[in-house]
């Protein structure tokens, strides 16, 4: 058995509190921007992408988790960790955001327009929320606490988004920005064929997968840091 003992860079509740308001603040206005610079008519089809649903997701954990360091706050003074309920679980939510800021950097950016509001709710939604979540991962919450075997278990919600999208498809009931049945071209079975799917979904499974893991194996890191203790 693996001893594992907690470790949070930075105790500074006050600083704590300000990052998550800021990023719980930009998270919700780059929602709120990616859908008032989208058509009326594809907007319900917004929920759909895996960008969107893992924005909300962010949204939701960094304003609960700003309104439970401010208690915590109030209740034990500014020195000390802020609210970090389940690790885990937190780390799972910046986890499928990295793969949002990840696979937008490597493979659709070039796609979308980054010029004016629109541009203003990519760079926000598939930049600047993610890295500030890696950030609040790396000096406010606990390391050290996640076992390895976790990453396999957050693939679950990679897993489930792919085959709702190729029931969807298989339905036709959804119609993405580009007239599409599917929501990315790397999951387009129609044009792709099932024979490059067989070997692109592995690929995609054993790049998060190893995602996951190199986010547990710096977590573990950064748990090692630990200042020297005073005489």
């Amino acid at each position: 058995m693996i001893l594992m003992i907690e470790f949070v860079m930075i105790k500074n509740r006050r600083l704590a509190v300000a990052w998550r308001a800021l990023l719980a603040l930009i998270s919700v206005s780059g929602i709120v921007l990616l859908f008032a610079t989208s058509s009326s008519s594809s907007r319900p089809v917004l929920f759909l992408y895996f960008t969107t649903q893992s924005n909300i997701f962010i949204a939701i954990m960094y304003i609960v988790l700003a309104a439970g360091s401010i208690r915590k706050l109030a209740a034990e003074g500014p020195e000390g960790t802020a609210w970090n309920p389940r690790p885990s679980l937190q780390l799972s939510f910046v986890f499928y955001i990295t793969i949002t800021f990840m696979v937008f950097a490597l493979l659709l950016e070039s796609r979308f327009s980054m010029e004016g509001a629109a541009g203003v709710s990519m760079n926000l939604t598939h930049y600047v929320v993610p890295l500030m979540a890696l950030a609040d991962w790396i000096l406010f919450m606990p390391h050290g606490m996640i076992r390895y075997r976790t990453a396999l278990a957050w693939l679950w919600y990679p897993a489930v988004y792919a085959l709702s999208s190729f029931t969807l498809a298989g339905f036709d009931v959804v119609r993405y920005y580009d007239g599409s049945r599917y929501p990315y071209f790397f999951l387009n079975a129609e044009k792709l064929g099932w024979n490059r799917m067989a070997w692109i979904l592995p690929a995609f499974a054993i790049m998060f997968c190893a995602l996951g893991a190199g986010m547990i194996f710096l977590d573990r890191i950064f748990s090692r840091k630990k200042p020297p203790q005073s005489p």
